[in-house]
């Protein structure tokens, strides 16, 4: 076979085939997928919702268990719902690969070298891996919805525009705080837009997501499901913080009583460097149980100690926000979580826990990988350089500017530094990295100053891009 021919871009029928076998071989060596404590509880969710049970109050988001209850009912397999999501993400990721790096041989080193936290979670029973690979494709539809003057409105048009509404819709059905990252696109579009005076693009843009929000947002109530907020839970740790901060004899020794019990907020005081973890406070409150009930309280409280204490809330947010930027931590990657696994006929074999321990090893060891502040340096750090080189790389920007605005939904409230968590924005800086870094070799090939190739479908050398 001639190096020419290899170096041709596969079709997408051929990625989409590639990722249904590594799909189907991964799922089957740790059947049905990897799970931990909130996956148990989706499945949980699902099976009340795959027998019509209504009024049952969740602090989950619910449309992954409404897709976990489908793919049950269609096949009578909890695992169908994995294996879906695995083909779905890995095609995905097939496909900007090419997108990003356009070169055969170098997508195969690319996808190698990171494939075993790329196959890892494709099959892991978390929102993640779905939210990453829809903010990619929603990255991508919001270029494809860029329309020329020159032509009409047509059936692809209106396509991109459903997926437009699909994308934010499960983005926000999925993890609710991804939002904001929905919110930083249309932010990059209120400038690029206003500035090209295509408002009328601007408001269908707008219409469109806030259209997607707000239905994942309706969802629990259309299906007579009582859905707790889980910001509280965030709000309730930098309370405890705060007050941790404070100290004992200040005015704030019975503060959270009325929430968590009787004598419990002076128990606070005692514990060690209360950002480092929530669950520093597991032995005085139950998070999740004063959540789901109390959450107006925990809101009015946590709004009164900002206006209380506003210095020691800062301290404590930029504590907090510190940690998400320098941790993120591979926790709760299980070969048996809570030791359930045997509930959902997993296969306990050595070669499971060996693809497990695998990619936890692999993530452990290569901490730089999940160090978020880490990836947003070498990102931007790429970008400048090809804007020094007079490259082409506004899409690129972009993808950056909306994993700037994924990330910063935690500084707003968190739960934990989790890699989880950090996810598809680390998917979207990778991205950014991997194309950055061949635009700038491609760019010095030619002597620095090429019409770069960029991440679009259909953006050839020298054609506008905004």
């Amino acid at each position: 076979m001639k190096l020419s021919s290899f170096q041709k871009r596969p079709s997408h029928t051929m990625l989409l085939l590639i990722a249904f076998i590594l799909a189907s071989f991964s799922l089957l060596v740790v059947y049905p997928g990897v799970m931990y404590s909130d996956s148990y509880n989706r499945i949980s969710m699902a099976q009340l919702i795959e027998t019509g049970q209504t009024g049952f109050r969740q602090y989950l988001t619910v449309l992954p268990s409404v897709f976990i209850a489908l793919f049950h009912f269609i096949t009578n397999n909890y695992a169908t719902y994995a294996l879906v999501q695995a083909v779905f993400f890995l095609w995905t990721i097939l496909e900007v690969f090419y997108l990003c790096i356009k070169n055969t041989i170098f997508v195969i080193i690319a996808f190698v070298a990171l494939s075993p936290i790329l196959i890892g979670y494709s099959i892991y029973w978390e929102t993640g891996p779905v939210v990453a690979a829809m903010l990619v494709w929603l990255v991508i539809i919001d270029q494809k919805t860029c329309p020329d003057n020159k032509r009409k409105m047509n059936g692809t048009s209106i396509l991109y525009w459903v997926l437009y509404f699909v994308c934010c819709f499960v983005i926000t059905g999925y993890r609710i705080n991804a939002a904001t990252a929905i919110v930083g696109l249309l932010v990059w579009n209120v400038f690029v837009c206003g500035r090209g005076k295509r408002f009328a693009e601007l408001f269908k843009k707008c219409a469109f997501a806030i259209l997607g929000i707000l239905t994942a947002i309706l969802l629990p109530i259309a299906l007579g499901i009582q859905s707790g907020n889980n910001m509280g839970v965030g709000m309730l740790w930098e309370t405890a913080c705060v007050i941790n901060r404070i100290g004992p004899g200040k005015g704030y020794d019975t503060y959270l009583d009325d929430l968590i019990g009787d004598g419990n907020t002076e128990k606070i005081f005692d514990v060690e460097n209360p950002e480092e973890s929530m669950y520093n406070f597991s032995d005085v409150y139950d998070f999740y149980g004063i959540t789901i009930n109390d959450h107006g309280a925990i809101r009015d409280k946590y709004l009164n100690i900002i206006k209380e204490e506003p210095i020691q809330f800062c301290k404590v947010k930029f504590k907090i926000i510190g940690n998400v930027l320098t941790q993120a931590n591979f926790w709760e990657y299980d070969r048996n979580r809570y030791d359930e696994m045997h509930n959902y006929g997993f296969s306990d074999t050595m070669r499971r826990d060996r693809a497990i321990e695998t990619v936890v090893q692999y993530m452990n060891r290569l901490t730089f990988l999940r160090t978020p502040v880490f990836l947003f340096v070498m990102a931007l750090a790429l970008l400048i350089v090809c804007c020094c080189l007079r490259i082409q790389v506004i899409p690129l920007i972009k993808t950056f500017f909306v994993a700037c605005y994924y990330e910063g939904g935690y500084f707003i409230t968190t739960q934990a530094y989790e890699f989880r968590y950090f996810f598809p924005a680390w998917l979207l800086l990778v991205l950014v990295i991997l194309a950055a870094a061949g635009n700038i070799v491609r760019g010095l090939w030619a002597n620095g100053h090429p019409q770069a190739e960029v991440l679009e479908y259909g953006i050839e050398k020298g054609e506008t891009v905004l």
